[in-house]
């Protein structure tokens, strides 16, 4: 068991969990939120098809983009997701959302960074909004110096969807978010995974 009182969850101050599993969020195709399912499952077997891409439209690729974040069951030590809170990652989170920008809509300070490699297409508000993997509130997001992540343009509906069901998973499975004082923060924070089903 792990107990903690982190004061940002919604649902209670204080709560134990049970700490040895493998926890994941599971995004269903065909279902209310099929956009950014389809996405997720895009971003997790097939990145090198996502936006945006690692060089311009025509040259080699110089290798495969690297998206972390799918469930592997039985696998503790595949590359996993560890959450974020705007409030204690001010820095990780802004970073996370201009290059979100920079590659989904050519705005924002990474605009010129992605300016030959993000979408194509700019999403269409207000019908569609920019779904981004690994989610903002991830500490492997977009402004991530190692991972690589991904952009689509997905109906807002199913956008608003799935970022509930993302928040509720926070609370539900009590995350708690990354804490770089922790002793050997990369194997003592929690992590989890998002499995497409």
């Amino acid at each position: 068991m792990r107990c903690d009182s982190a004061t940002y969850f919604t649902n209670r101050p204080e709560a134990c969990v049970f700490a040895e599993v493998l926890p994941f969020l599971t995004y269903q195709l065909g279902s209310d939120h099929q956009g950014v399912a389809f996405h997720v499952f895009s971003a997790q077997y097939f990145p090198n098809s996502t936006y945006p891409k690692l060089v311009p439209e025509g040259q080699p690729q110089p290798r495969d983009k690297r998206i972390p974040g799918r469930y592997v069951p039985g696998d503790p030590a595949a590359p996993a997701l560890h959450r974020i809170t705007e409030q204690l990652h001010p820095g990780e989170s802004l970073a996370n959302k201009n290059h979100k920008d920079g590659a989904c809509y050519g705005t924002g300070p990474q605009a010129d960074l992605y300016r030959d490699t993000g979408l194509p297409t700019r999403p269409n508000p207000p019908a569609e909004q920019c779904d981004e993997y690994p989610f903002a509130s991830t500490l492997e997001g977009a402004a991530h110096p190692y991972w690589d992540f991904s952009v689509k343009a997905v109906p807002q509906r199913d956008n608003g969807v799935a970022g509930g069901l993302l928040r509720s998973y926070y609370d539900r499975d009590r995350m708690l978010a990354r804490d770089y004082d922790l002793p050997r923060p990369d194997l003592t924070n929690d992590r989890f995974y998002v499995h497409i089903q």
